[in-house]
């Protein structure tokens, strides 16, 4: 009877999460409660209580097609993201995805869902600034050596109107993911759940708050699941594109290609581009790749943003402009040791690249970047 009341209890406090709220607790404790039910309730009792607790289950808007208004679930088993959350099995209609570009998140592993509601579409008129359909969720798993340590979501509830959260995972992974919007440092190693506001800094630089399920990262051949092309076969796209996979410029150095997917998808999707809200668009230094010339096979090296507002530019935004006086360029074509945007790519302080979200270097992705600029 003892188990039985306690599993009770827990249930309880699983639907209380799904409603925003906290069950009520004796100032005895949990305990307490459960001497109580064991010590009173008889077997029909509980019996009761538990159609009770099945009724209300079904009363919590739990499914995926579930469009919030105002708010997001305080638990992610009510986001519609698991049709077994216990079992941790991901609906059927979330539909999972790799971008071909993927961001460094200091080295976690990550998983991607995208739920769209049916006979929806997206509106691809513009190619760099995709318009989402009213009730599109969008989850992002992260997981530290095979344990999952957030999920975040994005949802669309009205035009133009994004409401986002964190989930984070309980220690191992498994039971339960509570909604954290203050975020937390250090939660495995110097491993950081970003805050509400941070997550704000980089999904700022897209009209549609949605950063890795675009065009570009879409397309390349190492995108995997739902991809430009499925999008485009499946009536997903508003307009389909004359060409849904595409490879990267590339120039004599035969390094460009990887250089330039880099900086599109650690800076130019979210704050180096010329979208007004992106945090870094008064810098002039714009990194995100042209997704209709990328697709058309027509974009040239030297004729890119990413070229352009870099090659031999002075660095004049502060807290870079100091940098100038040293002999720095944003890029120095021949060296990557006098180049900015290696320097700050290979430093964690307060001079930094990203700025936000990030206490490892990401090695491979500096590698890269040098060996493109040494080589020009």
């Amino acid at each position: 009877m003892r188990h039985a009341a306690l599993a009770f209890v827990l249930a309880a406090a699983a639907v209380a999460a799904c409603n925003g709220s906290s069950p009520a607790q004796s100032d005895g404790g949990i305990d307490a409660s459960i001497d109580v039910v064991a010590t009173d309730a008889a077997d029909e009792t509980v019996d009761a209580a538990q159609d009770a607790q099945d009724a209300q289950d079904a009363a919590v808007p739990c499914g995926i097609d579930q469009v919030w208004t105002t708010d997001v679930p305080d638990d992610l088993a009510c986001t519609g993201l698991y049709s077994d959350f216990q079992n941790k099995v991901v609906d059927a209609n979330a539909l999972a995805y790799t971008p071909g570009l993927v961001l460094w998140s200091d080295g976690a592993t990550k998983l991607r869902w995208i739920y769209m509601p049916p006979t929806t579409q997206i509106d691809d008129t513009n190619m760099d600034e995709w318009v989402f359909p009213i009730g599109t969720k969008i989850w992002k798993e992260f997981s530290i050596d095979g344990t999952r340590i957030e999920t975040r979501m994005f949802t669309k509830s009205a035009s133009g109107t994004w409401m986002w959260t964190t989930y984070q995972w309980t220690s191992d992974g498994t039971t339960d993911a509570v909604r954290n919007d203050d975020g937390a440092q250090n939660v495995v190693g110097t491993y950081e759940i970003p805050t509400h506001y941070d997550c704000e800094q980089c999904h700022a630089g897209r009209n549609e708050m949605v950063m890795g399920f675009e065009a570009i990262a879409l397309s390349l051949s190492a995108a995997q699941g739902t991809t430009l092309d499925w999008l485009a076969q499946n009536g997903k796209l508003t307009a389909v594109p004359a060409h849904t996979t595409a490879t990267l410029p590339e120039d004599a150095t035969g390094k460009a290609a990887t250089a330039l997917g880099i900086l599109h998808i650690d800076c130019g999707v979210s704050c180096h581009n010329e979208n007004p809200s992106a945090h870094a668009s008064s810098s002039g230094m714009w990194t995100r790749l042209p997704a209709a010339d990328v697709l058309a096979g027509t974009a040239v090296v030297t004729s890119l943003d990413t070229w352009t507002t870099t090659a031999n530019v002075t660095p004049t935004a502060a807290p870079y402009s100091g940098y100038a006086s040293q002999g720095y360029k944003r890029i120095l074509p021949g060296s990557s040791s006098m180049s900015l945007i290696v320097t700050v790519a290979n430093e964690r302080g307060p001079d930094q690249m990203p700025p936000v979200g990030t206490h490892v270097v990401d090695t491979t992705s500096v590698a890269a970047l040098e060996a493109w600029i040494d080589a020009e």
